[in-house]
C-alpha cells in the first residue's frame, strides 16, 4: 500500500484482504468506505477487514458477480 500525503482522498477504497493487511487498510482511510475481499475460501481474512471496520466484505466470486451493487452502495452516484 502507498500513501501519498497531499492526495486527495479516494471515493472508495477496494482491497485484497488476502495481500494487504486489513487493520493498515483501514487505519489508512479512516474516513472512506471500504469494500474488502478475499477468495471464497479464506474466511479468516474475510473476518479480519471485518474486524478492522470495513463497510462490505465479500468473497471475491461475490465481489466479480455484484459489483456494481457493492459499489453502488458504498458510494453517492455523481451528479
Amino acid at each position: 500500500m502507498v500513501a501519498n500525503e497531499g492526495i486527495e482522498a479516494p471515493d472508495l477504497v477496494i482491497a485484497d484482504v488476502g495481500r494487504f493487511d486489513a487493520a493498515e487498510v483501514a487505519d489508512a482511510y479512516l474516513d472512506v468506505p471500504l469494500l474488502g475481499f478475499a477468495n471464497d475460501g479464506d474466511l479468516a481474512g474475510l473476518r479480519l477487514a471485518q474486524t478492522a471496520g470495513f463497510d462490505e466484505v465479500v468473497a471475491k466470486s461475490a465481489l466479480l458477480e455484484r459489483s456494481e451493487e457493492l459499489i453502488g452502495s458504498l458510494v453517492a452516484p455523481v451528479e
